[in-house]
Protein backbone atom coordinates (compact mmCIF):
# COMPACT_ATOMS: atom_id res chain seq x y z
CA UNK A 1 0.00 0.00 0.00
CA UNK A 2 1.48 3.35 -1.02
CA UNK A 3 1.15 6.32 1.28
CA UNK A 4 -0.89 9.26 0.15
CA UNK A 5 1.39 12.31 -0.13
CA UNK A 6 0.82 15.10 2.39
CA UNK A 7 -1.02 18.11 1.03
CA UNK A 8 1.62 20.59 -0.11
CA UNK A 9 0.46 23.57 1.96
CA UNK A 10 0.16 21.53 5.16
CA UNK A 11 3.57 19.98 4.57
CA UNK A 12 5.09 23.38 3.83
CA UNK A 13 3.47 24.81 6.96
CA UNK A 14 4.96 22.05 9.13
CA UNK A 15 8.37 22.06 7.48
CA UNK A 16 8.91 25.80 7.30
CA UNK A 17 6.32 28.26 8.56
CA UNK A 18 5.43 26.88 11.99
CA UNK A 19 9.08 26.05 12.87
CA UNK A 20 10.02 29.57 11.75
CA UNK A 21 7.46 31.22 14.07
CA UNK A 22 8.46 29.02 17.02
CA UNK A 23 12.16 29.65 16.45
CA UNK A 24 11.60 33.39 16.01
CA UNK A 25 9.61 33.45 19.25
CA UNK A 26 12.34 31.59 21.14
CA UNK A 27 15.31 33.49 19.77
CA UNK A 28 13.76 36.96 19.95
CA UNK A 29 12.64 36.27 23.54
CA UNK A 30 16.23 35.49 24.55
CA UNK A 31 17.52 38.57 22.73
CA UNK A 32 14.80 40.85 24.19
CA UNK A 33 16.10 40.04 27.68
CA UNK A 34 19.55 41.47 26.88
CA UNK A 35 19.92 45.27 27.17
CA UNK A 36 20.72 46.92 23.83
CA UNK A 37 20.26 50.28 22.13
CA UNK A 38 16.59 51.31 22.08
CA UNK A 39 15.69 50.46 18.44
CA UNK A 40 17.44 47.09 18.50
CA UNK A 41 15.91 46.17 21.86
CA UNK A 42 12.40 47.12 20.76
CA UNK A 43 12.83 45.19 17.51
CA UNK A 44 13.41 41.99 19.47
CA UNK A 45 10.44 42.72 21.75
CA UNK A 46 8.16 43.29 18.77
CA UNK A 47 9.45 40.17 17.00
CA UNK A 48 8.84 38.10 20.14
CA UNK A 49 5.34 39.46 20.71
CA UNK A 50 4.28 39.24 17.06
CA UNK A 51 5.49 35.66 16.64
CA UNK A 52 3.84 34.82 19.98
CA UNK A 53 0.60 36.34 18.72
CA UNK A 54 0.77 34.19 15.56
CA UNK A 55 1.34 31.07 17.66
CA UNK A 56 -1.53 31.93 20.01
CA UNK A 57 -3.83 32.29 17.02
CA UNK A 58 -2.66 28.92 15.68
CA UNK A 59 -2.96 27.02 18.95
CA UNK A 60 -6.35 28.56 19.74
CA UNK A 61 -7.52 27.86 16.17
CA UNK A 62 -8.49 31.47 15.55
CA UNK A 63 -10.12 32.32 12.19
CA UNK A 64 -7.11 34.50 11.26
CA UNK A 65 -4.98 31.34 10.97
CA UNK A 66 -5.61 28.99 8.03
CA UNK A 67 -4.31 25.96 9.93
CA UNK A 68 -5.94 24.08 12.77
CA UNK A 69 -3.46 22.27 15.07
CA UNK A 70 -5.70 19.18 14.84
CA UNK A 71 -4.80 18.87 11.13
CA UNK A 72 -1.43 17.51 12.28
CA UNK A 73 -2.24 15.59 15.45
CA UNK A 74 -3.85 12.40 16.65
CA UNK A 75 -7.59 12.52 17.29
CA UNK A 76 -7.01 12.66 21.05
CA UNK A 77 -5.49 16.14 20.80
CA UNK A 78 -7.93 18.87 21.78
CA UNK A 79 -7.69 22.63 21.33
CA UNK A 80 -6.98 24.20 24.72
CA UNK A 81 -8.31 27.73 24.33
CA UNK A 82 -7.43 28.51 27.95
CA UNK A 83 -3.72 27.60 27.76
CA UNK A 84 -3.00 31.22 28.68
CA UNK A 85 -5.09 33.92 30.26
CA UNK A 86 -7.56 35.56 27.92
CA UNK A 87 -6.27 39.10 28.34
CA UNK A 88 -2.75 38.43 27.04
CA UNK A 89 -3.70 38.45 23.35
CA UNK A 90 -5.71 41.64 23.88
CA UNK A 91 -2.76 43.27 25.66
CA UNK A 92 -0.40 42.36 22.82
CA UNK A 93 -2.89 43.62 20.22
CA UNK A 94 -3.40 46.89 22.09
CA UNK A 95 0.25 47.62 22.79
CA UNK A 96 2.09 46.16 19.81
CA UNK A 97 -0.03 44.96 16.91
CA UNK A 98 -2.56 47.76 16.51
CA UNK A 99 -2.40 51.54 16.75
CA UNK A 100 -5.31 52.18 19.08
CA UNK A 101 -6.24 54.60 21.83
CA UNK A 102 -5.71 51.68 24.23
CA UNK A 103 -1.92 52.03 24.00
CA UNK A 104 -0.34 53.41 27.12
CA UNK A 105 2.67 55.54 27.86
CA UNK A 106 2.65 54.54 31.55
CA UNK A 107 5.75 52.37 31.93
CA UNK A 108 4.34 49.84 34.43
CA UNK A 109 1.28 49.30 32.19
CA UNK A 110 3.40 48.34 29.18
CA UNK A 111 4.20 44.75 28.22
CA UNK A 112 7.26 43.95 30.29
CA UNK A 113 9.51 41.05 31.15
CA UNK A 114 7.00 39.50 33.58
CA UNK A 115 4.39 39.19 30.84
CA UNK A 116 7.00 37.99 28.34
CA UNK A 117 8.03 35.20 30.73
CA UNK A 118 4.40 34.19 31.27
CA UNK A 119 3.71 34.21 27.55
CA UNK A 120 6.89 32.28 26.74
CA UNK A 121 6.23 29.61 29.40
CA UNK A 122 2.62 29.09 28.27
CA UNK A 123 3.59 28.86 24.60
CA UNK A 124 6.46 26.45 25.32
CA UNK A 125 4.03 24.21 27.21
CA UNK A 126 1.56 24.32 24.32
CA UNK A 127 4.30 23.62 21.76
CA UNK A 128 5.37 20.58 23.77
CA UNK A 129 1.79 19.30 24.04
CA UNK A 130 1.36 19.76 20.27
CA UNK A 131 4.63 17.96 19.45
CA UNK A 132 3.68 14.98 21.62
CA UNK A 133 0.36 14.67 19.79
CA UNK A 134 1.70 14.80 16.22
CA UNK A 135 0.68 11.94 13.97
CA UNK A 136 3.49 9.64 12.80
CA UNK A 137 3.18 11.20 9.36
CA UNK A 138 3.90 14.69 10.69
CA UNK A 139 6.48 13.57 13.25
CA UNK A 140 8.62 12.43 10.31
CA UNK A 141 8.70 15.89 8.75
CA UNK A 142 8.76 17.94 11.97
CA UNK A 143 12.20 19.49 12.28
CA UNK A 144 12.31 22.22 14.85
CA UNK A 145 15.77 23.66 15.38
CA UNK A 146 16.60 24.33 19.00
CA UNK A 147 18.50 27.47 18.10
CA UNK A 148 19.40 29.49 15.04
CA UNK A 149 22.74 31.10 14.52
CA UNK A 150 22.27 34.01 12.17
CA UNK A 151 24.98 35.53 10.09
CA UNK A 152 24.89 38.26 7.55
CA UNK A 153 26.84 38.43 4.36
CA UNK A 154 26.85 40.90 1.56
CA UNK A 155 26.36 40.13 -2.09
CA UNK A 156 30.09 39.77 -2.68
CA UNK A 157 30.01 36.76 -0.34
CA UNK A 158 31.92 38.05 2.66
CA UNK A 159 30.46 36.30 5.69
CA UNK A 160 30.76 37.38 9.28
CA UNK A 161 30.12 33.84 10.58
CA UNK A 162 30.81 30.77 8.46
CA UNK A 163 29.29 28.42 11.08
CA UNK A 164 25.71 29.66 10.87
CA UNK A 165 22.73 27.41 10.31
CA UNK A 166 20.70 30.15 8.65
CA UNK A 167 22.18 32.81 6.45
CA UNK A 168 20.53 36.16 5.98
CA UNK A 169 21.90 37.82 2.89
CA UNK A 170 21.78 41.53 2.27
CA UNK A 171 22.66 43.59 -0.76
CA UNK A 172 25.44 45.93 0.41
CA UNK A 173 24.40 48.51 -2.19
CA UNK A 174 20.90 48.88 -0.76
CA UNK A 175 21.02 47.16 2.66
CA UNK A 176 17.93 45.23 1.52
CA UNK A 177 17.20 41.70 2.60
CA UNK A 178 17.69 39.31 -0.29
CA UNK A 179 16.61 36.06 1.33
CA UNK A 180 15.05 35.03 4.61
CA UNK A 181 13.35 31.97 6.08
CA UNK A 182 9.83 33.02 5.12
CA UNK A 183 10.08 36.64 4.10
CA UNK A 184 10.25 38.20 0.68
CA UNK A 185 13.31 37.66 -1.42
CA UNK A 186 13.91 41.38 -1.81
CA UNK A 187 14.82 43.27 -4.95
CA UNK A 188 15.87 41.20 -7.93
CA UNK A 189 18.35 42.72 -10.37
Amino acid sequence: MTKKPLPVKKKEFMEEHLPYEITLMRESYKLALIPKPWAEHNSFIVAFLNSSRNLIEFFKNKPSCDFDPRMFTRSTYQIEKRFLRDTILTEVNNQISHLTSKRTKVLNEKLGEKLWAELNANLESEISRFEKALTDEYKRIWKLPQSFAISTSNVSGQSSSPTSTVTVTTDSRTDCLIAGPTGPSGPQR
